[in-house]
């Protein structure tokens, strides 16, 4: 909303001489046709009114604008560190009013990924330094699978999107009473090759794992593969597990 116009001298002075003559407040508004707001601040400052700074709602960034935008492009900075990198003389929130006011920048939430060591980082790039001469004949006699867990009553984490306006029904899904469920399956594929999918059934520990490789990974290599086809799993807990290896070297799944 617009502020109004300051009071003159003249209004200061007929609001005083009306209120010594016991109009009352919403006598003198109609009266000066002025907002109530207004007279009754001027009344309870008389001394003040005019006197007090106006506080600024935001502080202007300048020339720093363009090195703003330049480094939140990068886009591993959040807004306060933004402020103590540049220098800033604005607010995280001034800030973040930029940004969102910037087309090119978009908000969204930091996905939550496995912590990468020192050590992860060498022992990766030695693996591709190893295989950077393979041809399209070697990579497929690699096999790759992993597991998938699905829930019946929607995600793990909390869902989110967006919507047309802010006035729209409230977005929900569906839960059943009794709680929520899930089917975890697993799955392999090497080159044009698929393996037959698994249902798994329970929490699944290295003993299992062992199992559904026996189950369903060796009666398809057997048949469809080669004898020097490759095994690549993720680093989940069950597939790191001390028992996992063992099992895997005792059944001649690794060297």
């Amino acid at each position: 909303m617009p502020r109004g116009t300051h009071l003159s001298q003249h209004d200061q002075g007929q609001i005083q001489a009306l209120r010594l003559n016991n109009w009352t407040i919403r006598g003198i508004t109609a009266h000066l046709s002025r907002s109530g707001n207004v007279v009754a601040t001027f009344l309870g400052n008389l001394g003040l009114y005019g006197k007090k700074k106006r506080p600024c709602r935001s502080k202007r960034i300048g020339t720093a604008r363009r090195a703003l935008l330049r480094e939140a492009h990068k886009g591993h900075l959040c807004s306060l560190e933004l402020v103590k990198t540049r220098s800033l003389p604005v607010t995280p929130s001034t800030v973040r009013g930029i940004l969102r006011a910037t087309p090119t920048i978009q908000y969204s939430k930091v996905v939550p990924a496995p912590m990468m060591l020192p050590r992860h980082k060498i022992a990766r790039e030695q693996w591709c330094r190893e295989k950077v001469t393979w041809t399209v004949s070697d990579w497929m006699n690699v096999v790759w699978s992993d597991e998938k867990k699905f829930n019946l009553d929607g995600p793990d984490a909390f869902g989110s999107g967006t919507i047309g306006t802010i006035y729209g029904p409230t977005r929900m899904f569906s839960k059943r009473q009794q709680g929520e469920d899930s089917v975890m399956v697993w799955g392999a594929f090497s080159g044009t090759k698929k393996f037959a999918l698994a249902v798994l059934n329970g929490k699944q520990d290295a003993n299992k794992y062992i199992d559904t490789l026996e189950s369903y990974l060796l009666p398809f290599v057997d048949q469809e593969m080669g004898p020097s086809w490759m095994f690549i799993q993720d680093g989940a807990s069950i597939h790191r597990a001390k028992r996992t290896f063992s099992g895997l070297k005792r059944r001649k799944f690794l060297s």
